[in-house]
């Protein structure tokens, strides 16, 4: 069986996907291998115009981004994914790149972003009736007026 899958090709969507898979083994894990995956992942999606595979894969780098303290990279990951999230309409994952948009924002003195994040977060958590959601998007307008 080994030999077979040596002789084997794996396309592009194949190895896009198996970097996903191993991305999302890392969240709890390597934060490093995690981001790194998550960008070929992001790159190769782009390249391919494999857009369901795109959005995954950015939401992971911000995830990543985030979770290791780089904001700066990661609001500017999020402003290249964010279009692409809205153009899918209101959902549970834009509702949470946009938190984490504003918890960064917010910490790295850029109010206004964080604010307007926060408050769209809000906004389509509401859209979506999703109390927990509201609450944690809640969270957020509070952290930003905190701050």
């Amino acid at each position: 069986m080994q030999a077979e899958d040596a002789g084997r090709e794996v396309n592009a969507e194949e190895q896009i996907a198996a970097w996903l898979d191993a991305a999302r083994a890392q969240r709890r894990a390597s934060l490093t291998l995690g981001l790194e995956l998550a960008s070929k992942a992001w790159q190769a999606a782009a390249a391919q115009g494999l857009l369901s595979e795109q959005l995954e894969a950015g939401r992971l780098r911000a995830f990543f981004l985030f979770r290791r303290g780089q904001f700066s990279e990661m609001l500017a990951a999020s402003q290249r994914l964010l279009p692409l999230m809205r153009e899918q309409g209101s959902s549970a994952p834009l509702c949470e790149l946009l938190r984490w948009m504003a918890l960064a924002a917010a910490d790295q003195g850029d109010f206004e972003t964080a604010l307007s994040c926060a408050n769209e977060s809000l906004t389509r958590a509401r859209e979506l009736a999703d109390l927990r959601l509201t609450s944690v998007a809640l969270n957020a307008v509070g952290v930003c007026f905190e701050r």
